[in-house]
């Protein structure tokens, strides 16, 4: 019995060796599965920083693009308000040379009316100056013919007229 007791214990260790190597194995196989954890506990770590970092360059490019509307409206309402300014600059202008041009047209109407009046004056005067020398010019033949008349009733009722 004594050797049966000593396989039972030789038994019982191998069974302890065994037990322990499968217990190796399974530490072994949990050793790994613990490395995989670390790992993509690693690797989750890693990813909520990229995910981070990207959070932090999507915010600043938000901002970016926020910033660059603004300057976009305002460049758009500067282009509008030079464009006004420009347009009422023109019109004024425009107004300006019609009005120095009705300015001009009415000095240019004055000296023309200027002009005709003296003319008209000039040339009604050389008609009264002709006029006047052809009326002296048929008395001074009037006269002459009444002097070469021999009837003196005729001299006198002529002066007489005058």
């Amino acid at each position: 019995m004594f050797r049966r007791k000593e396989e039972v214990v030789v038994l019982t260790v191998a069974e302890q060796i065994a037990q322990a190597k499968s217990q190796l194995e399974e530490l072994e196989g949990a050793q790994s599965l613990v490395d995989q954890v670390v790992d993509l506990t690693d690797t989750v770590e890693r990813l909520k920083k990229d995910k981070a970092n990207a959070d932090r360059k999507l915010d600043y490019s938000k901002e970016l693009a926020d910033n660059l509307n603004l300057e976009i409206l305002a460049l758009k309402n500067e282009h509008k308000m030079a464009t006004e300014d420009l347009a009422h600059m023109i019109k004024m202008k425009s107004e300006r040379a019609a009005l120095e041009q009705d300015k001009f047209k009415a000095a240019q109407e004055k000296k023309f009316a200027t002009d005709l009046a003296e003319a008209t004056k000039s040339h009604q005067n050389a008609l009264t100056d002709i006029l006047k020398s052809q009326i002296e010019k048929g008395d001074a033949l009037v006269e002459r013919i009444i002097a070469r008349l021999p009837d003196a009733s005729i001299a006198i009722k002529h002066k007489t007229k005058d």
